[in-house]
């Protein structure tokens, strides 16, 4: 009366803490491929403008501090001193990973 059932697997016949034991050496031993994070290098995709290029610029909405919100394939570019539904040709002064700002020339 004490034969095994047919089907059982080596695992289920071991005890159970001796199962969870291979388990934990197995992620013990287990290489996570994660990328280190380095502060240096550039994150995702590039922003489509860079410092000194010139655009012409519908804005769009107001920042929280007034500034004029403009987009540029999609990037925010913040210009001061305008105002939503203005059309104004901009030099881009300053480049963040998420946004920019720019100044009105035109």
């Amino acid at each position: 009366m004490n034969e095994k059932p047919k089907g059982l697997n080596r695992a289920e016949e071991r005890p159970l803490s001796a199962h969870l034991s291979m388990v934990v050496s197995e992620l013990d031993n287990r290489k996570f491929n994660r990328k280190k994070f380095d502060r240096d290098k550039p994150r995702g995709r590039q922003p489509p403008v860079r410092i000194g290029e010139r655009y012409k610029v519908k804005i769009e909405a107001l920042g929280k501090d007034g500034d004029g919100i403009a987009r540029i394939k999609g990037f925010v570019v913040f210009v001061p001193k305008t105002r939503i539904g203005d059309e104004v040709e901009i030099v881009i002064n300053s480049v963040k990973q998420k946004f920019a700002f720019g100044q009105v020339i035109g």
